[in-house]
């Protein structure tokens, strides 16, 4: 035996046994307690969610898709807001059943002898920062139903949403605005129609979509009453705090950070497409009767620019990276408000002359193009005295 050896691992220490036993359980004992925690989170959730949906009704959206327009504002909702007047005054954003703003047009159904006039275009026309009373189309209303006093009745259509196009209109006219027997369309779309030209992609034969893809928010909203309630809430406390920041300022910050660039397209090779819409919009209001009138589109771009107007200015910040110049700016949508001058002529449409109407200031306008209650009084003047040059209200 002393000369005998045996291969064997020594036995573990006592000690070495207990401790790993031990620190296996208090894992396998957090496992539990976390899978616990996230199953009772889940039921908590799920009892939360069940409560929602039977205590609560879905809240309203803003936007809803139309199949053939795309993103819409939603029939019969309403939420207060914080205008952008100086001092701001909290106002109620109405939409009627017909999924626009105005007063006095309740049913699509059109009482005989009954005058209707529709505002069609983008954000300057929605003014979705001001009470009806002191847009444009809801001045006009107010004014035309004064004067005329009930002979005929006059109902007017604030057919405006924001960020979209004269593709747009062109199509809310067709699908929405034909069908409600209007009288006369009043369109204002060259700010939106020119800028849409100035990126690189830009492509006549395929114009973009104003409608954005659905986000992960989009669906988790639609999916759940909870969080669509919450997100409601959210977006009333909002609408009541200081839009003119979140709307305006933080955009006029954007476009003093990132230094200027010469554009790399010709700002003005849209206006040929630009004509030919105006064309066909023109060419559809005759077809169908309807009196038709295009208004240039009110800016404030100048020669001369004091400080405070230029710092006002939100521009051309382009997701190609271009940042236009302020003369570049002017240039460019003074040549299309001189198309619509001039289409007008060729098709013998009314011409709302507004851009040489409304004063080139801060106490007309918010930034480049969306106005204040001033600037909105000042349009509703323009279309005044365009649509009653002999006292009558115009028939195609």
């Amino acid at each position: 035996m002393g000369g005998m050896t045996t291969d064997f691992a020594p036995p573990p220490s006592p000690g070495l046994l207990p401790a790993s036993r031990g620190g296996g359980a208090r894992t396998d004992r957090a496992l539990r307690i976390g899978f616990a925690t996230v199953a009772l989170a889940a039921l908590l959730l799920l009892a939360a969610e069940g409560a929602a949906r039977v205590v609560f009704t879905a809240p309203p959206p803003l936007y809803v898709r139309h199949s053939l327009l795309g993103p819409t504002l939603a029939p019969g909702t309403s939420f207060e807001r914080l205008s952008i007047d100086e001092p701001p005054v909290l106002f109620k954003l109405e939409i009627d059943s017909l999924g626009f703003r105005g007063r006095r047009m309740k049913q699509a159904a059109k009482a005989p002898g009954t005058y209707r006039i529709f505002f069609l275009g983008a954000s300057t026309v929605e003014n979705a920062l001001l009470p009806e009373e002191r847009t444009f189309p809801g001045r006009t209303d107010d004014a035309l139903n004064e004067h005329y006093k009930g002979a005929p009745p006059v109902e007017v259509a604030n057919c405006g949403v924001a960020g979209t196009g004269i593709e747009y209109a062109e199509g809310m006219l067709v699908h929405r605005v034909l069908p409600l027997e209007p009288d006369l369309c009043v369109f204002l779309v060259g700010h939106n129609a020119w800028f849409a030209t100035l990126n690189s992609d830009w492509d006549p034969g395929a114009p973009s979509s104003p409608e954005m893809p659905p986000t992960f928010k989009d669906w988790l909203t639609g999916a759940s009453r909870l969080v669509a309630l919450l997100d409601a809430r959210k977006r009333a406390r909002s609408a009541r705090e200081d839009n003119k920041r979140d709307w305006y300022q933080s955009h006029q910050r954007d476009r003093r950070a990132i230094g200027f660039t010469p554009p790399k397209v010709d700002v003005l090779r849209g206006l040929p497409y630009f004509r030919a819409q105006l064309h066909r919009i023109a060419l559809l209001c005759k077809d169908a009767g309807v009196a038709c009138a295009f208004m240039t589109q009110p800016n404030l771009y100048k020669d001369a620019m004091k400080p405070e107007e230029e710092a006002a200015l939100v521009g051309a910040v382009l997701p190609d990276g271009q940042n236009l110049e302020t003369p570049v700016l002017k240039k460019g949508l003074d040549a299309f408000n001189e198309a619509i001058r001039e289409e007008c002529s060729k098709e013998s449409v009314i011409l709302i002359d507004a851009a040489r109407e409304v004063p080139q200031d801060l106490e007309h306008f918010i930034d480049d193009v969306h106005m204040t209650s001033a600037g909105n009084d000042a349009v509703a003047r323009s279309v005044l005295r365009a649509i009653q040059k002999d006292g009558k209200l115009p028939r195609p």
